[in-house]
């Protein structure tokens, strides 16, 4: 059924527009021993919303975003400890947690929120789960690769669909491999695939899995034979023989911002700061289904940048995967409709709350709040076409479903 329900969602998608997502992303703060955390959206020139989170500094490409819950997360030291900082985007608030492993070769399931890092110890590469929920740390398990010494930074990726967490870089032998892991598999279970490609000099990193089309995609840095940058592209990685396909020349940034890339999982568009020949900073979003790239705003001074795919997660796995209360749905009428629709609301799940209608894109149209169990909604302004409504109650109880406009 989770299948089924993605691959509609992937068919309703609307893959000529800019991307829309909602981004998060941290700064320096003028106030000492603090960071800023901004939010704004790919395509528009506004901060959204400015907190300071108490942090000395952060490691490079150790931010992550929990679509599961709207949490996103940085490894931060703090008064000098190691710690996790974790930033409620719903809320805007912040709490700091004790993970002593997280590192920046860090992955996290959109589907249940677990986090899996990478380490390597005496030539294995260990593999350990984290429970948010409740601070457990577990090892799920190793890979023997004799002769390695270390891991690519921000090479790492996780299809949500299929609880396969991948990793591109060299094995033991210096060779690329592909190495994709069943995470949620008992006994834990790996395989790898040598990566084919014509160039000597290269490496890989700021991978993105595409939970709607299952697609891994990554940035493809060329080296010449001194070393020195040559060529960048963004590349797809096939998942069966390692094979890799140009999607999009980015010779234009020969610079990026390292652990800045993300994934807007709507829109299919892959992001990444990149900087130009004049050393001018950008967001670079190329759209995977149509190799356009385009540039927008971002923040002064912003890194860490990741996506919020909340709402896709909410739609693509929540409300099929996680145990609810056996609430009885509200009721949409008409649906289709042209001017106005009715949602009758069940009460005993929705005491109160609020409401927000969606693009496909992930693009909120109407939100407001709720306060009976009656609502009625203008939706004349909006344009013909499949919407997502989103009822989110004080208890914690959300529902969704889909609204069509003639």
């Amino acid at each position: 059924m989770k299948t089924f329900f993605t691959l509609i969602l992937s068919l309703i998608i609307s893959y000529t527009a800019i991307a829309q997502a909602n981004l998060v992303g941290v700064r320096n703060s003028a106030l000492a021993d603090t960071m800023e955390i901004i939010e704004w959206q790919a395509g528009d020139t506004v901060i959204t919303s400015s907190v300071n989170v108490p942090a000395d500094a952060y490691l490079f490409g150790s931010s992550l975003f929990n679509s599961f819950s709207g949490n996103y997360y940085l490894n931060t030291i703090t008064a000098g400890q190691n710690s996790l900082l974790s930033y409620q985007t719903t809320e805007n608030d912040w709490t700091v947690l004790s993970y002593p492993l997280m590192s920046n070769i860090t992955e996290i399931d959109m589907s249940t929120g677990r986090i899996y890092t990478l380490n390597v110890v005496d030539e294995q590469i260990l593999v350990n789960q984290y429970e948010i929920k409740d601070g457990s740390d577990s090892l799920i398990g190793t890979i023997s690769e004799p002769g390695i010494i270390g891991l690519v930074v921000d090479a790492i990726g996780f299809n949500s669909n299929d609880g396969i967490l991948y990793y591109a870089g060299p094995d033991g032998s210096g060779e690329y491999q592909l190495f994709a892991m069943n995470v949620r598999e008992n006994p834990f279970a790996w395989t790898k695939t040598p990566i084919t490609y014509n160039a000597i000099y290269y490496y890989l990193n700021g991978l993105n899995f595409d939970n709607s089309n299952n697609r891994l995609f990554a940035l493809h840095n060329e080296l010449d034979s001194n070393g020195v940058f040559d060529k960048r592209k963004l590349i797809e990685l096939n998942l069966t023989n390692g094979a890799v396909t140009d999607i999009a020349s980015l010779e234009a940034f020969p610079y990026y911002q390292g652990g800045s890339s993300c994934f807007d999982q709507f829109s299919s568009h892959y992001m990444f700061i990149g900087i130009d020949t004049l050393f001018q900073a950008s967001l670079v979003m190329v759209n995977t289904s149509d190799s356009l790239v385009t540039q927008g705003w971002i923040p002064d001074g912003i890194s860490e940048i990741a996506c919020d795919n909340s709402l896709f997660s909410q739609l693509t796995y929540q409300q099929t995967s996680v145990k609810k209360p056996l609430i009885a749905p509200s009721a949409i009428f008409p649906n289709p409709a042209a001017d106005r629709v009715n949602i009758l609301i069940n009460e005993k799940g929705f005491p109160g709350g609020d409401y927000f209608i969606t693009e496909t894109t992930g693009k909120t149209v109407l939100s407001g709040q709720i306060s009976g169990s009656n609502l009625t909604l203008n939706i004349s302004s909006l344009k013909p076409g499949i919407y997502h409504l989103l009822l989110r109650g004080t208890g914690g109880i959300t529902e969704t479903q889909k609204i069509i406009v003639n």
